[in-house]
This record gives C-alpha cells, structure tokens and sequence, in this order.
C-alpha cells in the first residue's frame, strides 16, 4: 500500500465515524508510541543465553578464553539489531504491552495539546478517555 492509499482510508475511517457521532476525531500520527528498550535488551539477553548454552552443551568446542568477548559482541550487535528492526520488535513484544503504550502516549499527547482546553470546555479529566485498539472511547459528556 502507498502512503496516499493509507491516507485516504484514515480519512474515510474518521469521516465514518465521524458521522455516526456528535464526536470530532483528532488523528495523531506518530512513528512509534514507545522506545521498547526492554525488548530489545531482553532479545540480546536471551540470544547471548542461547549461545551460551550453546557454547558449554553444543558439539562445538568453543575456546573459553574468547568467550566472554564473543557473548559480549553477539549481545551488542543483538541489541543494536533488534534496535533497528520493528518487525522483531513486533513479533518479541506482548500486543498487551503494546496496547498500553499506546494509551499512554495518546493520553500524553492530548493532555500536552488540548488538556487545558478540554478542561475549559467542561469537561473533568475522568470525562476523557482513550480507547483501546479496536474499542470505543472520546471525549464526549456523560
């Protein structure tokens, strides 16, 4: 799919819901709502603890001499690769977890740029509320 193919369907989306509700929808594109650090630590941590097995239990012998420098690169090139590729990310990463960064990160960007405003406007901070992937949620009085 092209940029302008996913553009128009996340117009189409919110104009269709949009119309159902008195809501208005504000989309907030963002290249990642989380660092995952952790994920990409844990993914070297349990690479560099693979080969380790692998290097005491394996039909290689291994050279105990080298083996603290070579577990030492395998986990910083694991962790710089895992860094640089979402796809691992995904695939190493609980949707829950993901989820969860994602609410943050929404609710962090709405109370950063429409809070105040919001709170202007007669609403109380317990009247918003994000939705989860694929739930319902807006900000709209009770």
């Amino acid at each position: 799919m092209s940029q302008d193919t996913d553009t128009t369907r996340i117009v189409d989306a919110v104009e269709d819901a949009e119309s159902k509700t008195s809501a208005e929808f504000v989309v907030a594109i963002e290249p990642s709502s989380g660092s995952y650090r952790d994920v990409d630590l844990l993914f070297a941590i349990g690479l560099s603890f693979v080969a380790l097995l692998f290097a005491f239990f394996g039909p290689v012998l291994v050279a105990p001499d080298w083996l603290p420098l070579n577990l030492s690169i395998l986990f910083a090139v694991s962790w710089v690769f895992s860094a640089h590729t979402p796809y691992l990310r995904r695939i190493c990463c609980p949707s829950i977890r993901m989820g969860q960064q994602v609410r943050e990160k929404a609710t962090t960007f709405f109370e950063s740029r429409r809070g105040t405003d919001a709170r202007a406007d007669g609403y109380s901070r317990s009247d918003l509320s994000i939705g989860t992937p694929g739930g319902s949620g807006g900000g709209q009085r009770g």
